[in-house]
């Protein structure tokens, strides 16, 4: 591999304000290191060097050698330790394996700018945090490590911790990190390692948008998550009626919690925040509004027949995707993919749409004040997934995705369809009397393929 080429790749991916989550600094620092690295490693032997006609140099295996016994170096601890002590430990001349694939991962993310991991990959995460012990008290665990460190290892907790919650609702499996089981805790605001420590000025200042608040943000709604997801299995329906209000108090309570420039109050279009922070207020809003929704999934009885709170929320969930599609070359990601937003929270949004249009509720006033609004978004969505404006057949959820576009598109050709009085009623009369269910097999809150091909079998979809 040619690392004069992948350089500048990285370089222009970091101009444009994006990064690695949680190595970030690591990236910034070792873009010199790679960018100079046949200076920087310097051979660990004299057989590491071969000659030639013009003079002697480093052999291959000279370079891995060296590598290799830095590698084998412990990186030295201790709660004295300033951040760039220990990054100096992994760049320059003591560059590592580990650091090289920390630099790879962000050439790849620079080439292909998505955070999919499969659920396999989410499992060996789950697995390593029991392992590496930060699920306890980090703190009292790691008594002579810099606190930088420390908040680094909560930003890791925190981060596993919501993939863990996001992947369980989107594939509608039980979660494998129990907070029952944890000491929940995320970084502070100025963690020393994204954030440098607070001075006097930075004190005085709001807490600035960048990953180590995409952490902490999307850590405290997925605590707030797996409560909502042990109603949805709760049998007893008239206990769980009794919760869903004081849960919705305390969801809307952690939004007003939010610093005002956090919230997004306004169409995107509007904002005028940096590429970064714009994609950081819709993925905020957009997890605010997923909980909503779930806590709408625990009081809706049936399903089929969406009411207007649940509708509401979906409504605007599905707009603010539609509007991150279309704004998207405009937008940087601030901790999570455009494909993941898409699946996460635009899908849901939509299967709950088509219900409602399915069920055209003539004494809904949100469905008949948002119905064009409703069909508008769903084309939108429709339109851009089909003709491969933002996914391409290969990526991540692309059979998925085209499974309910399709079934989406045939729902919008149904209604719009031209038909005559005499054809309205024949189907009015020939109605099946029984209540179709699309969740008879599968979670509630699963709104993945089968949820579509389900949908796909609606009578009217049928007819």
């Amino acid at each position: 591999m040619d690392i004069s080429k992948v350089t500048p790749l990285v370089r222009s991916w970091l101009g444009r304000g994006v990064n690695l989550p949680l190595a970030g600094p690591v990236v910034i620092e070792c873009l010199y290191s790679m960018e100079n690295w046949r200076k920087v490693l310097t051979p660990t032997s004299n057989n590491s060097r071969e000659g030639d006609g013009c003079g002697s140099g480093i052999t291959s295996a000279g370079y891995v050698a060296t590598l290799l016994t830095n590698t084998l170096r412990p990186i030295a601890l201790s709660s004295e330790l300033t951040k760039q002590e220990f990054l100096a430990q992994m760049v320059g001349s003591n560059l590592r394996w580990e650091t090289l694939g920390i630099f790879f991962v962000a050439a790849a993310r620079a080439a292909y700018d998505t955070s999919y991991f499969p659920p396999l990959r989410i499992g060996d995460l789950a697995s390593s945090l029991f392992a590496l012990g930060y699920h306890e008290k980090i703190e009292r665990c790691n008594p002579n490590v810099p606190p930088f460190v420390i908040e680094l290892r909560k930003a890791c907790f925190s981060r596993i911790y919501t993939a863990d919650k996001g992947l369980a609702v989107f594939l509608g499996r039980p979660p494998r990190i129990v907070k029952d089981y944890c000491h929940f805790q995320i970084p502070k605001v100025h963690d020393g390692w994204i954030e440098e420590e607070a001075g006097d000025v930075q004190i005085a200042q709001s807490e600035p948008i960048n990953y180590n608040t995409d952490t902490r943000c999307v850590a405290r709604f997925s605590f707030l998550k797996e409560e909502v997801l042990q109603l949805l299995r709760r049998k007893n329906m008239t206990n769980v009626t009794r919760n869903i209000s004081d849960f919705r108090h305390k969801v809307e309570a952690l939004w007003q919690d939010l610093p005002s420039h956090f919230r997004l109050n306004s169409s995107l279009r509007d904002c005028q925040q940096s590429p970064f922070e714009q994609d950081f207020l819709a993925h905020i809003r957009l997890d605010y509004l997923h909980n909503l929704f779930l806590l709408g999934l625990v009081s809706q009885q049936p399903i089929s027949e969406p009411n207007d709170e649940l509708l509401k929320v979906a409504i605007e969930m599905l707009s603010i995707v539609v509007e991150v599609i279309l704004l998207r070359d405009q937008l940087v990601n601030s901790g999570t993919c455009l494909i993941w937003k898409v699946a996460q929270y635009g899908l849901p949004a939509a299967g709950v749409i088509s219900l409602a249009l399915l069920k055209a509720n003539a004494e809904s006033d949100v469905f008949l004040h948002s119905r064009s609004k409703m069909i508008q978004d769903l084309s939108v969505l429709v339109a851009e997934t089909r003709t491969g404006a933002w996914i391409q057949a290969g990526e991540p959820n692309f059979a998925l995705f085209t499974r309910a576009t399709g079934t989406i598109q045939t729902m919008l050709d149904s209604l719009l369809a031209a038909r005559s009085s005499a054809e309205e009623a024949q189907t009015t009369n020939d109605a099946p009397l029984e209540v179709w269910e699309p969740y008879s097999n599968h979670q509630l809150w699963d709104f993945e393929m089968e949820f579509w091909s389900n949908l796909a079998e609606h009578p009217t979809l049928l007819a």
